[in-house]
């Protein structure tokens, strides 16, 4: 896979061996740089009954280039709103692109603007090409502000200050984009899910992604509220937070040991940390209307018994056909499912396979489906392990969901369980019921569900284990089980519960990243979503990313698979202040790169292969954690893509020559770079540049990138992490003074 050559690079080599590459110019972007259709005013003024004049308000905030010449509309109607739907196309081969806005047809207000270019949003260069500072790209998103939105928005509007210790901060501005958030504040108080977002290509200014929403009922009166300390105890008293075992994704161990599991609080109630700020109790939503379910499907295909004498097999094959002959028989996998099935009287089995998932944590397993003999619809399906016989997954389809239910949920419970003592007995010993489950719906009418789910976890040392389960449908209007699944995977090693955090002092580690804070909401209910309310709840600090959970044991937030996840970025690093490259070092933490030592950079080691690559791949990619920031990983993909040589190995400290070779290698300048008869060295140490290597270095040196040292290249010369930042900052063209 090679990297197309940036524009600067390109110019750069064709008069490599004249002059050495000239840093781009980089020019401040007006306010009102676009074109406009509408002063500002009467951008206000003007409404959108109509679709002319829904184009005309868009046009007068947003630039759409000429190239976008396909047009359509749409007009909805929801709840007593009305919208445009406004989409701009390009079609021209490699140029495509859309451009969508969305217009509040009875306000004016501009609701949405998204831009695609390229296949998405944000182009993957994006970051080599910031020509525009921060300052110059919020007053373009504040002019776009100003004509979108009225005065009454706007007065209520505050910048978010994304920063810590004087950086500002978004992912998006990692890529080359600046992000800017308003999110409106009224009477003092914030509400989160009212505002606007903004973000702004550093490359031309445009504005590439603009987002509004506004609650329009009235907001509750903040008076005879509880105090933030209530609402923290009452945070710690529910509790809000669940110490859970869970398997950390795409995170394996070797096949031959068992995996380990991990500790974490989580999160996990059903007020999600919401609390009323006039009583000081958690806010638990109500149920949600009923809605469907769904069933087991896929298939492989049957297996055949039979094995010809004297056949050659591969060991694979051999042993497939070894497992095959010890399964169980179709008919005692099929009967240990029809005890608890009620068939209607014209069904038909209509599928029977063996299945040999090697994905499937249950093993090979018999899988059934039967459909109503006339009209062929689906009325039942179900999986027994091959291997042991046991019922591991049924379900079936019948018209009681549309029917008022006979029993209510704690009826429906018992039935459930005596059906789990009978067919799990051994694993529902280990479990206990999950009272947190949100799919306990609610009939419109007020009448019982016709199902009602019970699932039961596995607990270890009294901690349950998310990833292993028992779960039951019961079928209310009948009187017995509609579906049965079991999630119970492969031997886990569960470590002990010594050094856990105590509640107290997790809801405390959990509340310093998202501090308890008065606000307004709407995010309660979807039965209720339009009300206002006035909560305290976890809002998460400037710069952190979303997290659900911590580290049971060091409080580190983690993210949706138990990964750790980076903690709002610093200004700079600790410990290169007043130290040469300070700049380019700044901007490099800014997108989270060489963050091996934390919150030093330590610029005078010697820097190894793979840290200098992970940088590379992570400006690549952006930033990846877990699995695939592994060495092994990052090391892999430069072999495959020709970043080094094959026997370079991770450890290996970088000289200037190997330097040399990656960054001419990663911009896709390797051909020219072989051409080292065509290139005149201009070093006064040319002799000590190998003959394989004079093409790279005289590039990297003529692009500034690698540049000599008083007149010598020194090849052998280790290279400090330092110079690698400085070396990175400028092959991603990135502009230290911005």
């Amino acid at each position: 896979m090679s990297r197309p050559v940036p524009k600067l690079l390109a110019a750069s080599l064709t008069a490599l061996l004249l002059t050495s590459a000239v840093p781009m110019g980089y020019a401040e972007i007006s306010a009102t740089a676009n074109a406009e259709v509408l002063s500002s005013e009467q951008a206000k003024k003007k409404s959108a009954s109509t679709l002319a004049e829904a184009i005309q308000l868009a046009r007068s905030c947003f630039d759409i280039p000429p190239d976008y010449d396909q047009f359509t509309s749409n007009y909805e109607t929801s709840d007593k709103n009305h919208f445009w739907s406004l989409n701009w196309s390009c079609q021209k081969v490699g140029e495509e692109g859309s451009i969508n806005i969305r217009i509040d047809a009875d306000t004016g207000l501009i609701l949405n603007m998204f831009e695609s270019r390229g296949g998405g949003s944000m182009r993957p260069d994006a970051y080599k090409t910031r020509n525009i500072s921060r300052q110059g790209a919020l007053a373009k998103a504040k002019a776009i502000m100003q004509k979108a939105l009225g005065d009454e928005q706007i007065a209520e509007m505050e910048l978010l200050d994304n920063s810590v210790d004087g950086v500002q901060w978004s992912p998006w501005e990692r890529e080359g984009y600046y992000h800017f958030e308003w999110r409106r504040k009224t009477n003092g108080i914030p509400f989160p899910g009212d505002g606007v977002s903004v973000s702004v290509a550093g490359s031309d200014g445009h504005v590439n992604n603009y987002s509004f929403t506004w609650t329009k009922e009235s907001l509750p009166s903040p008076q005879n509220l509880i105090s933030v300390q209530q609402a923290v105890e009452t945070f710690k008293n529910t509790p809000m937070l669940e110490l859970q075992y869970i398997l950390q994704e795409g995170v394996h161990s070797n096949p031959k040991e068992k995996r380990q599991a991990g500790i974490v609080y989580r999160m996990y109630n059903r007020a999600d940390g919401n609390i009323d700020a006039f009583t000081g109790k958690p806010i638990t939503p109500p149920p949600m209307f009923y809605e469907g379910y769904g069933f087991v499907g896929g298939g492989m295909g049957g297996m055949g018994s039979g094995v010809p004498e004297n056949a050659k097999w591969t060991p694979q094959e051999q042993a497939a056909i070894k497992l095959s002959t010890n399964l169980v028989k179709k008919e005692t996998a099929l009967a240990a499912v029809m005890k608890w099935l009620a068939l209607p009287p014209d069904s038909i089995l209509n599928s029977a396979q063996l299945l040999d998932n090697p994905d499937d944590k249950q093993g090979p397993v018999w899988s059934f489906y039967w459909v109503a003999n006339k009209s062929h619809e689906m009325v039942a399906s179900a999986a027994v392990s091959a291997k042991t016989g046991e019922l591991y997954r049924f379900e079936t389809f019948t018209a009681s969901e549309n029917q008022p239910g006979q029993m209510n949920r704690q009826e429906a419970q018992p039935i459930a369980e005596e059906f789990l003592k009978t067919v799990q007995s051994k694993k529902f010993s280990q479990t206990k019921l999950d009272n947190y489950d949100m799919r306990n719906f609610v009939r419109a009418d007020g009448k019982n569900m016709p199902y009602q789910t019970f699932r039961y976890r596995q607990m270890v040392n009294g901690v349950p284990f998310m990833q292993n389960y028992l779960e039951v449908n019961v079928d209310t209007v009948n009187k017995r089980i509609a579906s049965f699944t079991s999630e119970w995977g492969e031997e886990i090693s569960f470590p002990t519960l010594a050094g856990v955090l105590s509640p107290e002092q997790a809801a405390d580690k959990y509340l310093a990243y998202s501090p308890m804070t008065l606000c307004y909401t709407t995010a309660l209910s979807p039965l209720d979503a339009k009300t206002p309310k006035l909560v305290y709840k976890p809002v998460l600090k400037p710069g952190m990313s979303g997290y659900n959970s911590i580290d049971g044991r060091t409080g580190q937030p983690l993210d949706w698979n138990g990964q750790a996840i980076a903690l709002p970025i610093r200004d700079i690093f600790q410990d290169t202040r007043g130290h040469r490259g300070e700049k380019e070092i700044k901007l490099l933490a800014q997108m989270n790169l060489f963050r091996e030592y934390g919150e030093d950079f330590h610029p005078d080691e010697e820097i190894t292969t793979v840290s200098l690559l992970r940088a590379i791949y992570d400006t690549h990619f952006g930033k990846q954690d877990g699995p695939l920031s592994r060495d092994e990983n990052v090391m892999r993909y430069a072999r495959q893509n020709n970043w080094i040589d094959a026997n370079v190995k991770a450890e290996d400290k970088i000289d200037r020559l190997n330097l040399a070779k990656i960054i001419v290698r990663y911009c896709g300048l390797e051909r020219s770079a072989r051409l080292s008869q065509i290139y005149k060295v201009p070093f006064s140490d040319a002799d000590a540049v190998p003959v394989e290597g004079i093409g790279y270095v005289v590039i990297a040196d003529a692009l500034g990138i690698v540049p000599s040292q008083e007149g010598r290249f020194l090849p052998d010369q280790k290279v400090t992490r330092a110079d690698a930042a400085v070396a990175v900052a400028k092959m991603l063209n990135l502009n230290p003074d911005l």
